[in-house]
């Protein structure tokens, strides 16, 4: 019977082979537990990865004009605050919300261009104590005092049909308005310039409100009014 010596020891050939088997089998362990790590760190990462990117949409997708169009806000002093989100909110929606507040309200549209869409044109009251800071100039927020027993009439904003004349004219140089890129606002000039290569049909005015052939050399603008989709209306001096 042969032997196998390690380190001036002799040991049995039953044994020389256990060992053998043993270091193979820790070696795959050990194999094993790398594999489990690296795959566990892997993991991890991509956890972390799908973490981040959740926080950057949460931060970076604000859109509360996307969950509600309209939103409600209690106040401390019992009061309400009506806040229009999206541009282009309907009489109707608006009318709904009121309703669920219990606010005793009627809401019509008027025709209007592009910049005024969805936005609250007036307010009138009946009854009740008058309110008081109750819709701001941009015509999104409406404040309901608290305790008020009288009824809302409200005017909202909508789009005008094609070739519909506005009911509430629009400032040409606002937001989607056929002006709101010319940077000088007072030269009439560059107005009419800019309204006819729209196609606009345009009417000038002097100071004195009659109408003038055209716009007068180095004539300064005082405004420009949308009075429809097609039509404008320069007052200069």
């Amino acid at each position: 019977m042969s032997t196998s010596t390690s380190a001036g020891v002799s040991h049995p050939p039953n044994f020389t082979a256990a060992l053998g088997e043993q270091l193979v089998a820790a070696h795959g362990r050990l194999r094993r537990r790398r594999r489990r790590r690296q795959t566990g760190l892997a993991l991890s990462v991509v956890a972390l990865l799908a973490m981040f990117a959740a926080a950057s949409l949460s931060v970076f997708d604000s859109t509360p004009a996307a969950a509600d169009a309209i939103t409600v806000e209690r106040r401390l002093d019992g009061s309400v605050l009506i806040t229009i989100n999206r541009t282009g909110a309907l009489p109707a929606e608006l009318q709904a919300e009121l309703q669920r507040q219990h606010v005793n309200s009627t809401t019509t549209g008027c025709a209007t261009g592009p910049s005024r869409v969805g936005t609250i044109m007036s307010v009138a009251y009946e009854g009740g104590a008058p309110p008081t800071d109750l819709l701001d100039r941009a015509g999104r927020h409406l404040v309901i005092p608290a305790g008020f027993t009288g009824v809302i009439q409200l005017t909202v904003g909508q789009a005008a049909a094609s070739g519909e004349r506005y009911v509430q004219p629009t400032d040409a140089f606002d937001d989607d308005e056929p002006l709101e890129r010319v940077d000088n606002r007072n030269d009439a000039t560059a107005a009419f310039a800019a309204a006819t290569k729209q196609g606009l049909q345009v009417t000038v005015l002097g100071a004195d409100s009659l109408p003038l052939d055209r716009v007068p050399t180095g004539g300064m603008l005082l405004t420009a009014t949308m009075l429809s989709s097609s039509e404008i209306q320069l007052r200069v001096v």
